[in-house]
């Protein structure tokens, strides 16, 4: 689904989205695939809205509330940044226990990421399991067939899984 057309927001904060055909979507037992993308903003004229404000957006709608995320795109979260630190691990669990730490060691993104990076999606998907009780994020890489396991739950090993 294309966010651009129904976003809205002010100083780079989203202010409004209209999800009337993700819920559609999902009515119709269609999985819904959401992406961050740009918005009209208010105060600034355009923003970007990562896919990650527009979970936290869907976790505010009892309707909409995701009862797994699936991130694509990097292989999971590490100890530190795998391309610069061949030392780095990946972490395959995120919890209450080690939360602190991989924040720490989060960083922001290698190129033009005006979303803040590895950091910011951990802290808003980690914010977002703490509202959602039951929830589970997973990110994997774009590695073919691991979405469509991840999505059927088939996945554990791959990527990093954020859990309360």
């Amino acid at each position: 689904f294309q966010p651009s057309a129904t976003l809205r927001s002010r100083g780079g904060q989203l202010e409004a989205w209209d999800t009337a055909t993700v819920a559609q979507a999902l009515e119709r037992g269609l999985v819904p695939i959401v992406h961050g993308d740009v918005a009209f903003d208010a105060a600034q004229g355009s923003a970007i809205i990562s896919t990650e404000q527009l979970l936290e957006a869907l976790g505010r709608e009892p309707a909409l509330r995701p009862g797994r995320v699936v991130l694509v795109g990097e292989a999971g979260v590490y100890t530190a940044d795998p391309r610069s630190n061949p030392a780095a691990e990946r972490i395959p669990r995120i919890s209450a226990q080690n939360i602190d730490a991989v924040l720490r060691g989060a960083g922001g993104s290698h190129g033009a990421d005006v979303t803040g990076g590895m950091r910011s999606k951990v802290e808003l998907m980690w914010r977002l399991v703490q509202t959602l009780p039951g929830l589970q994020v997973q990110l994997i890489g774009p590695e073919p067939g691991l979405l469509a396991a991840a999505l059927l739950g088939n996945a554990p090993d791959a990527g990093t899984i954020i859990a309360e």
